[in-house]
């Protein structure tokens, strides 16, 4: 006979991740207190594609990071490809399934504006199929944040592609926190909320910058949050820009909207070959700070 943990594991990803009443172009947290372990983040006025800007968590939600290196053969897109496959395995190994996956941060090496459009091409694939989730359906899961950068050089033995992921540890998640209420408001504790994929439209990376971190601070806010709330913060930028100058960028953009710069702020270069002209990605993580009414 199965074990009740057992039983309950189809179970559980539901539990995570549907959003009764939330559709997928714009979800956010529940106002009345009872969030659930794992909600995405979508202000409906910031326009997007097949990722979500954001995820609010439970502390108490484990999680999984892989890193996956695709074999150096055919083209940037065929090495995605592969490497999918090999994380459809590792998935079935954590006993985990697509939907499981709430952060996707892939690094290629660049080669123009139509191969930024493949990949989202293979993204979007991938993630509108995974186990019939009916992605973009009234109460469905919605689709996991998602920081595609293209760069000159990549660190993976040859390789064009890398992909960092992070997914929910299902089995390690106790039961009773998935389908009591009550049990999940007794250990409610601190959430976080993860972000990434965060541009800004605007002439000049210095107002891309000024653009990204205003949209930075509307998702938070979505979210429950505020921008003083974050406590890490990567940010891609086009790699003709001085490093110097875009943090001193950043940190202005941050003081312009009434906040504090992050307590960690890590600068990376990327190549803008985006078809949008995309010079600036932001990605990082915040505290659960209450916003003042």
């Amino acid at each position: 006979m199965k074990s009740i943990h057992a039983l309950l594991l189809p179970l559980i990803l539901s539990s995570l991740t549907m959003v009764s009443g939330i559709t997928a172009a714009a979800s956010s947290p529940d106002p009345s207190g009872t969030l659930l372990p794992l909600q995405y983040v979508n202000p409906p006025g910031l326009p997007r594609g097949t990722t979500s800007f954001a995820v609010s968590e439970e502390s108490w939600v484990t999680t999984i990071d892989r890193r996956v290196v695709p074999p150096a053969r055919g083209t940037v897109a065929e090495q995605l490809k592969a490497a999918l496959a090999e994380l459809d395995r590792q998935l079935e190994r954590d006993a985990a399934r697509r939907q499981s996956i709430i952060r996707l941060d892939i690094s290629y090496l660049s080669g123009g504006g139509t191969q930024h459009r493949r990949i989202e091409e293979i993204l979007k694939s991938y993630f509108s199929i995974r186990n019939g989730s009916m992605i973009g359906v009234d109460g469905a899961i919605d689709y996991p944040i998602t920081t595609l950068v293209g760069v000159r050089q990549l660190d993976a033995g040859g390789s064009s592609v890398i992909v960092n992921v992070r997914y929910v540890d299902r089995s390690s998640i106790p039961p009773d926190l998935l389908v009591d209420a009550k049990a999940r408001q007794r250990a409610a504790g601190k959430r976080i909320v993860l972000f990434g994929g965060i541009t800004g439209k605007a002439a000049g990376a210095d107002h891309q910058i000024s653009a990204a971190v205003a949209n930075l601070k509307s998702v938070l806010v979505f979210a429950g949050t505020q921008l003083d709330s974050v406590a890490q913060l990567t940010a891609f930028i086009d790699d003709h820009q001085d490093v110097a100058a875009a943090e001193q960028s950043i940190k202005a953009a941050f003081r312009a909207e009434g906040a504090q710069s992050p307590a960690q702020l890590v600068i990376k270069p990327l190549v803008a070959d985006n078809p949008d002209g995309t010079a600036v990605v932001l990605a990082g993580e915040a505290r659960m700070v209450p916003v003042a009414r």
